[in-house]
Formats: C-alpha cells, structure tokens, sequence
C-alpha cells in the first residue's frame, strides 16, 4: 500500500502536530487505520495509551490522490523519463 506514515520509533511534538493536523483538517487526504498485529504501534500508544492508541494520529496511514502531479502533466510542465533504470 502506498501513502504516509509517521515513524514507528519516535516522534517529535512538531511532527505530531502535522499528523494531527493531517487528521483533522485535511479534507483531500485519505486517513486509513493500521493495525497492531502489522505494525508496531508504541509511538501511538505513548500518545494515547494502551487503551486509546488507535485515536492517535501517530496510528494512521494518509494517501491522498496525486492532484498537483497530474495537473503538471496536463499543463504540458511534467517530463518523464523513461530511460532511467
């Protein structure tokens, strides 16, 4: 699966408030839950707790369609190279 996640060591209170801010005010992205049995959640559960880890924005994953991507290319401004390997 593609998309953002935060890191599963530690996280710094700046970069919290982007993930809180992700979750909460970011209509385009996409929040999808990952689970504990897949990844190691105890960045989410130092934010909430064992109990209330799954409310942590530290929990999600984020994708979002790729707009700005596919405006440049409709506006002629994005070249693809397709000779790199």
């Amino acid at each position: 699966a593609n998309g953002l996640i935060a890191d599963r060591a530690a996280v710094e209170d700046d970069a919290k408030n982007v993930w809180d801010y992700y979750l909460n005010k970011r209509d385009d992205v996409q929040v999808h839950q990952l689970g504990d049995d897949n990844c190691d959640q105890d960045v989410a559960i130092e934010d909430r707790g064992e109990d209330d880890w799954a409310s942590s924005p530290l929990s999600k994953r984020y994708t979002k369609e790729p707009t700005t991507i596919n405006a440049l290319n409709d506006a002629g401004k994005l070249k693809v190279r397709r000779d790199l390997k």
